[in-house]
C-alpha cells in the first residue's frame, strides 16, 4: 500500500540540505505504487516530482506565495531496490553480442573468459550499496564511483562517473515507466549515454517525463582484492580533493569540452575566476574544490542560485565559456 506523508521538509531529504515543505510525500516501494502517481497528481491538483537519493539537486525553500510556506508541488521518492530478490546471476558473453556493455566487450577482446555477472537492481538502491555487492562478488567496472552519494536511478539518469569509470561502461538495460507507455525495458540500442546525460528512446523518438525503475548491469569478474584496492585508492583520492563530508549536491557544473574535444576542468575555471571559497549567506563554493557548492549549515536556495549565476557570468566574461549546470534545479 502506498505510504503518504504530509508536510515534509525536503531539506532533510537532500545532500545539500536545502528544500522547503511539500504538502504530500509518497514512498514508492513497488511498481504498483508508481502506477498510482498519475491519478494522485490529478486528485491533488499539482505536479508530483520524482526524488531519488537527494543528491545533484538544488530545491527551492520559498513558498512562491502559497499559504503556510508550502511548496506548490509534491514529491515521490523511489525506494525500490530488489536487493532481497534473486536478481544476481552469472551469464556467458559471446563475441557477437552487439548489445553488451563496453567493458564486457573489452574483457572478451582481451581473450578473457566469457563469464560475467548480470545484476538487476532497483532505482532506489544506494550507489554505495551496489559497489559493496560488486566488491563482494568480484565484479569490476564502477570502482571510480566510490564516495558518490545518491541512488542507482539518479546515477543512471546522469550517467554518473569518476576516475574513468561510468555507468555506461556496464549498463545493459534500463526499466522505465511513463504515464503514456507504461513500463518499458530499454536495451542498449534504445538509449544513448553521453557525458552526464542519459537519453531513452521509443520508436526512435526521445521519451519524455519518464521514471527510471530499475537497471541491469553486466560486470566482468576480476580479483576481489584488486577491486577493493582500487575502490580504496579512489576514495582516498576523493577525500583529498573533494569536500565529501560537507553538505553538497556534487559538482555544480559539467566540465566544458573545447573545440578539439578536450575536457576543461570547471573547477579550475571557477578557481581562476575567484570563486574558490566564495561565500554568500551560508552558502559557498568549496575551498577544497571550487566546483562544489556547500551549505555551511544555515544557507538558503536563493543565495545558492545567486552564487551559481554570478559564477556563470564571471566565467563567461573571463573566458567566453558558458558553463552548463550539472546540478538540477527545482524552483
Amino acid at each position: 500500500m502506498l505510504q503518504v506523508l504530509e508536510n515534509i521538509e525536503l531539506r532533510r531529504k537532500t545532500t545539500l540540505r536545502l528544500g522547503g515543505i511539500v504538502p504530500f510525500f509518497y514512498d514508492i516501494r513497488t511498481e504498483d505504487d508508481l502506477m498510482e502517481l498519475p491519478k494522485l497528481s490529478e486528485k491533488i491538483g499539482m505536479e508530483i516530482r520524482i526524488l531519488g537519493g537527494g543528491s545533484n539537486l538544488l530545491i527551492t525553500d520559498e513558498s512562491l506565495g502559497h499559504a503556510n510556506d508550502i511548496l506548490n508541488f509534491s514529491v515521490a521518492q523511489i525506494q525500490m531496490s530488489y536487493e532481497n530478490e534473486e536478481k544476481f546471476r552469472e551469464v556467458f558473453l559471446w563475441q557477437d553480442d552487439a548489445l553488451a556493455p563496453p567493458l564486457a566487450k573489452q574483457a572478451l577482446l582481451a581473450n578473457e573468459h566469457g563469464k560475467a555477472l548480470r545484476a538487476k537492481v532497483g532505482a532506489g538502491m544506494p550507489i554505495q550499496r551496489l559497489l559493496k555487492l560488486c566488491a563482494d562478488q568480484g565484479c569490476t567496472g564502477l570502482e571510480g564511483l566510490m564516495g558518490i552519494p545518491g541512488k542507482i536511478g539518479g546515477a543512471v539518469a546522469m550517467n554518473a562517473g569518476a576516475y574513468l569509470d561510468e555507468m555506461d561502461n556496464v549498463l545493459e538495460s534500463v526499466g522505465v515507466y511513463t504515464k503514456e507507455l507504461g513500463f518499458l525495458t530499454l536495451n542498449r540500442d534504445e538509449f544513448v549515454n553521453t557525458y552526464r546525460c542519459f537519453t531513452p528512446y521509443y520508436n526512435n523518438s526521445p521519451i519524455k517525463d519518464y521514471v527510471i525503475c530499475n537497471a541491469s548491469f553486466i560486470f566482468p569478474f576480476t580479483e576481489r582484492e584488486k577491486i577493493k584496492e582500487k575502490m580504496h585508492t579512489n576514495l582516498i583520492a576523493k577525500k583529498g580533493t573533494q569536500p565529501i563530508k560537507a553538505y553538497t549536491a556534487g559538482c555544480v557544473f559539467k566540465n566544458p569540452i573545447d573545440e578539439n574535444g578536450v575536457s576543461i576542468s570547471a573547477g579550475k575555471l571557477l578557481d581562476e575566476a575567484g570563486f574558490k571559497g566564495k561565500e554568500l549567506n551560508g552558502m559557498r563554493f568549496s575551498p577544497i574544490h571550487a566546483n562544489f557548492l556547500e551549505n555551511m549549515g544555515h544557507g538558503d536556495a536563493h543565495s545558492a542560485l545567486e552564487l551559481i549565476k554570478e559564477a556563470e557570468d564571471k566565467v563567461l566574461a573571463d573566458t567566453s565559456i558558458q558553463l552548463q549546470r550539472e546540478v538540477k534545479l527545482w524552483l
